[in-house]
């Protein structure tokens, strides 16, 4: 699938498990690849990793138009609760804010949500 294509079907899982983790939206079938998802600020700061290019670009295109948000877990409990973690240290939000790179790969834990933007659009595409 290209990104377009992928854009109605993420919306769709986003709409029945909404504030989900990559770990769980990366089961969508099709969206498992060999590209990292990184912060565009820092490539050293990751996402998720052995993701499909193209679910990729259509993540970075619906967070661009706003119709997804992106928020950090960075408490334990959270983290828990996002059904897998990555075998890496976990980013220093101080580093971030100071928009310092970091020097090696660090995880930054986020769920994904639908924005209103978002849910307005599943309710268009019926």
């Amino acid at each position: 699938m290209d990104r377009n294509e992928w854009k109605p079907v993420i919306r769709e899982y986003l709409k029945r498990y909404p504030a989900c983790s990559f770990a769980h939206i990366s089961e969508l079938e099709g969206a498992e690849g060999d590209r990292v998802h990184c912060l565009n600020k820092d490539e050293n700061i990751v996402l998720w990793i052995n993701l499909n290019g193209e679910f990729i670009n259509a993540l970075v295109e619906m967070e661009k138009e706003e119709e997804i948000v992106l928020t950090p877990v960075l408490d334990t409990l959270g983290m828990l609760l996002l059904g897998g973690s990555l075998n890496m240290p976990l980013i220093k939000l101080d580093l971030i804010a100071k928009y310092k790179k970091h020097k090696t790969e660090h995880w930054l834990p986020v769920i994904i949500d639908l924005t209103e933007k978002g849910k307005s659009l599943i309710s268009s595409q019926v």
